[in-house]
C-alpha cells in the first residue's frame, strides 16, 4: 500500500514537471517538425477521400440520369404501339 501511494506521489510529479515545461515552453520543437510532416499529409489524404466520394456521386447521377431517359423513351414506344394497336384495329 505505501509502495503505491509512493508511486502515485512520483507520477504526479513528473506530469507537474512535464505540464510546467510545457507552460513555460521549454520543451523542443520535436512535435512541431512531426505536426509539419503529419498535417498536409491528412490534409492530401481527406482531400483524395472527398474526391472519390464526390466522383462516385456523380457517377450515380449519371446512371438515374440514364435510367430517367431510358424510361422515357419506353413511354414514347409504348404510345407509339398503342396508336398503331389503334389504327389496325379500325
Amino acid at each position: 500500500m505505501v509502495y503505491m501511494q509512493t508511486r502515485n506521489k512520483e507520477q504526479y510529479k513528473m506530469v507537474g514537471k512535464v505540464i510546467r515545461k510545457w507552460i513555460l515552453r521549454e520543451c523542443k520543437a520535436g512535435y512541431t517538425v512531426e505536426a509539419s510532416f503529419m498535417v498536409p499529409l491528412l490534409i492530401g489524404a481527406m482531400v483524395i477521400a472527398m474526391r472519390m466520394g464526390i466522383g462516385c456521386y456523380e457517377e450515380v447521377q449519371q446512371q438515374n440520369e440514364h435510367e430517367a431517359v431510358c424510361e422515357m423513351w419506353e413511354v414514347k414506344e409504348f404510345y407509339h404501339y398503342q396508336a398503331l394497336k389503334e389504327s389496325v384495329d379500325d
